[in-house]
Order: structure tokens, then C-alpha cells, then sequence
């Protein structure tokens, strides 16, 4: 019995260590919640890339990026992946309705005046909702 457990243990040992070296940490960085903060957003990425995380994720705040219908504007995101390149740190971006932090769904101000979702209805089935959505993950 104390060999097999013995034995047990030293696995455990062996794919626990296996596994720290496979381990990635990273982080998220959100713009939105560092300008919540009064934090100079760029600052506090550029702090934050110091610490050489294996890999970070970033938002595409779809509120942000496109302001008025049609016009996009992509410039602060492309800033935040040219500088995670620059340090070799890989990203993982989300795009769409949902991004990091909460209010959750960052949906622009000129489409919810194109769509009519009653209170606690799932947007992401409204067709408007759904069609702009794609649009914008397309471009």
C-alpha cells in the first residue's frame, strides 16, 4: 500500500512541475476601467507590459472604436498591440458585443437608438444588435 502511494505521490509531483512549466500567466488590461481609475490609461499599460506577462488581453471596445456609425477608429487599440509586439508579449483580443470589465457590453450610443430590446430581453438575439455586431467583428 505505501508503494502505491508512493508511487501516486511521485506522479502527482512529476505532472505538477510538468505542468508549471507549460503554465502561462497573464492579464487582462482594460483602457475603460484604468480612465474609471483617473488613471492616464497609456501609463498604466505601458507599467503594466513591464512586468512581462506571457500573454495579455485586450478589449475592443466596440463604444470606443466606432463612435459614430461607420466611422472607425481603431488608432488606441493599435497602439496597445503595437506595444505588446514590441515586447513580444502575444495577445488575446476580444471583439464583439462583450468586453473586459463590467458594464460587460459596450454596444455604441447610436445603435441603441436603432433597436428597441424590452428590459431583460438577451440582445444578442435582437437581429439588429446581431447584424451590427458581425459588421463591426468583421471590420
Amino acid at each position: 500500500m505505501r508503494r502505491i502511494l508512493l508511487f501516486f505521490i511521485l506522479i502527482f509531483i512529476i505532472q505538477s512541475t510538468a505542468l508549471a512549466a507549460s503554465s502561462k500567466v497573464g492579464t487582462t488590461f482594460s483602457k475603460v476601467q484604468a480612465i474609471y481609475l483617473d488613471l492616464d490609461w497609456k501609463e498604466t499599460y505601458l507599467a503594466i507590459l513591464e512586468l512581462k506577462w506571457d500573454i495579455i488581453r485586450l478589449g475592443a471596445y466596440w463604444r470606443e472604436i466606432e463612435k459614430t456609425e461607420g466611422k472607425f477608429d481603431f488608432s488606441e487599440l493599435d497602439w496597445q498591440i503595437s506595444q505588446a509586439k514590441t515586447r513580444k508579449i502575444p495577445i488575446v483580443l476580444t471583439v464583439g458585443i462583450k468586453a473586459p470589465r463590467w458594464p460587460e457590453y459596450y454596444i455604441p450610443d447610436w445603435l441603441w437608438t436603432k433597436t428597441k430590446i424590452p428590459k431583460g430581453d438577451q440582445i444578442s438575439k435582437d437581429p439588429v444588435i446581431l447584424h451590427y455586431t458581425l459588421r463591426f467583428i468583421k471590420r
